[in-house]
């Protein structure tokens, strides 16, 4: 289930995670690939780097350049602007011949 409203973790000096949802679905794992995507293309000054997992996002950020509460409401409104994640991914069906009991390994 994604969050209505994301929790945010403060994790040091320079770190934020960024948790929106716990149930580890598809959908939630395409909601937070699609929210780092967007916070790459915001092009943030303070961001340094994130890492996405399946239900959250860690970021990095400069604290010279912005405090966590600052970089809080940026992220809070960045996602209140809307996540459009699609009903459809394009995929491909990938058949892989499998040989179980073979003599040979």
């Amino acid at each position: 289930m994604v969050y209505h409203d994301p929790v945010f973790l403060i994790g040091g000096d320079s770190y934020i995670t960024l948790e929106l949802g716990d149930d580890g679905s598809l959908y939630l794992n395409l909601y937070v690939l699609k929210v780092e995507k967007m916070m790459r293309e915001a092009n943030f000054p303070w961001l340094i780097d994130t890492t996405a997992t399946r239900t959250t996002i860690m970021v990095q950020y400069d604290p010279i350049k912005i405090h966590a509460d600052e970089v809080v409401a940026e992220l809070r409104g960045l996602i209140s602007s809307g996540v459009n994640v699609p009903e459809k991914v394009p995929s491909k069906l990938i058949h892989l011949p499998v040989l179980y009991n073979d003599p040979l390994t």
